[in-house]
């Protein structure tokens, strides 16, 4: 009879092996970033390629929708990013069986 591999524990923040873990770098605050409002989200990820574009929008009324930010980085980076706002807010979806 064949061993089961016991399951591996995702890696946290904190450990060595997580993809956004920098180590000690220290973190330079730009006092001149602005700050902006954000209506809307959308994901962009391609099969073929190991990256993920965060787009975000700002809906300028009557009736305009204006690209405010766009974010590319890793799959890995992009998911440890959903899960450090998840766990900040409190929130974990149930993954919807007819999500492709």
């Amino acid at each position: 009879m064949a061993r089961r591999k016991s399951p591996s524990a995702k890696p946290k923040l904190a450990d060595k092996k997580h993809p956004l873990n920098l180590g000690e770098l220290p973190t330079i605050i730009d006092p001149n970033l602005k700050s902006i409002w954000i209506d809307r989200m959308q994901l962009f990820v391609r099969g073929d390629l190991p990256f993920a574009t965060l787009s975000f929008s700002t809906l300028i009324p009557p009736d305009k929708l204006i690209e405010a930010v766009r974010i590319q980085t890793t799959i890995p980076h992009m998911k440890a990013m959903a899960e450090l706002i998840c766990r900040n807010l409190d929130y974990y979806p149930i993954k919807d069986d007819r999500a492709s």
